[in-house]
């Protein structure tokens, strides 16, 4: 799995690394709140 999306995560990190680390944690962050509940 990482294998495969370890390249295209480079890429995005390469256009906009402040955007995709938000975006990313919201993400998690929203995953793990609704697994909590």
């Amino acid at each position: 799995m990482m294998d495969i999306y370890a390249p295209t995560m480079n890429k995005y990190l390469q256009i906009d690394c402040s955007a995709v680390t938000k975006s990313g944690f919201f993400f998690f962050s929203l995953v793990i709140l609704r697994f909590l509940e």
